[in-house]
């Protein structure tokens, strides 16, 4: 069974895990800046406008520093950017909206609701599809499933009152934002723990479903990954 050179990929991964770990600090300062506007949301004896306006600033700069952060806790390249560019036209929304319709707690809670809901489904499913490579993927996993309960209570709640959705926006902020800070040390670590998955001893099978884990966190490309499995199986 032919074997596939190690020095043909080993540069490529180790030189996008290294690419990737120089920007860790984009993930560590987005979760600072996450849990101290979180924070703020909780002690601030808001009224509706300004804590709409609070809310729309922190999730543009929220979304922008996502769709620069690099790939983690499973994501990929282009989660990060398309989950970025949502969240930031939700609070691009947020604060519009007021300029063109009445606002009320309703429409607050059903633009924060569908971000939570969207942003914790899709954290979970790409945190557990890629938890061999992804050691603090139960980490992700728990603050995604925190995000669907709040989305949901933030939609659904009879009652809706301004304590309420404070409340809502501002424990989320704050649990994204410690997860964040834990994941980006990850980040920080990537091309040892991409070295140290290359040097261990593993079977074909093994080596194969390693380098697909690293395809989908956008690590390598389809096409690389395709070159090494058929190589591997000649």
């Amino acid at each position: 069974m032919a074997t596939y050179p190690q020095a043909s990929v080993q540069p490529m991964k180790e030189s996008r895990a290294e690419q990737f770990s120089r920007n860790w600090w984009i993930v560590l300062v987005s979760g600072i800046l996450s849990v101290i506007a979180g924070t703020l949301i909780l002690s601030i004896p808001w009224t509706l406008s300004s804590l709409s306006i609070f809310i729309g600033a922190f999730l543009i700069l929220r979304g922008i520093a996502q769709a620069l952060s690099p790939p983690h806790t499973g994501s990929t390249r282009s989660w990060n950017i398309g989950m970025g560019i949502l969240t930031a036209l939700v609070g691009i929304g947020i604060i519009a909206f007021p300029a063109f319709a009445g606002f009320t707690l309703l429409t607050l809670a059903l633009f924060v609701g569908i971000l939570l809901i969207a942003w914790g489904t899709t954290t979970i499913v790409s945190s557990v599809s890629n938890r061999a490579t992804a050691s603090y993927w139960w980490l992700s996993t728990l603050a995604g499933s925190l995000a669907v309960i709040l989305g949901f209570f933030a939609l659904f709640r009879p009652a809706l009152t301004l304590a309420v959705a404070i409340t809502v926006v501002g424990v989320w902020a704050i649990v994204i934002g410690i997860t964040e800070i834990a994941l980006s040390f990850e980040v920080r670590r990537l091309p040892e723990t991409i070295r140290r998955m290359e040097l261990a001893p593993t079977t074909t099978a093994a080596e194969i479903e390693q380098m697909a884990l690293l395809r989908d966190r956008g690590i390598i490309s389809e096409e690389e990954f395709a070159e090494f499995k058929k190589k591997k199986v000649a």
